[in-house]
């Protein structure tokens, strides 16, 4: 399932230069097809989920479509106040 996401993650960036990715230091192996094709729409936040998150809102207010990627309960759980106050409340374009 991992790998199809980033492949058609690839697909529809190819389509639309405001897709970006954004991680949580982790996913190799699978994330480089998106890292390689667009290093300039790719970030690793690192160990810091909660970080990755106000990122991401930022640059969703920005107008970027941003995809958040990490272990399901770090990118969800961990965060779920920057997801509501930044990412929700503002209407940011994340998708997690």
């Amino acid at each position: 399932m991992r790998n199809k996401f980033i492949e058609v993650l690839v697909e529809e960036a190819k389509k639309n230069d405001k897709i970006v990715l954004i991680i949580g230091d982790l996913g190799y192996n699978v994330v480089e097809p998106f890292q390689e094709e667009f290093p300039d729409r790719f970030f690793n936040a690192g160990v810091a989920e909660q970080n990755m998150t106000g990122i991401a809102a930022g640059l969703g207010m920005d107008g970027k479509i941003v995809f958040t990627y990490s272990i399901g309960n770090f990118n969800t759980l961990r965060c779920l106040e920057q997801i509501r106050n930044d990412a929700c409340y503002h209407d940011a374009n994340v998708n997690i």
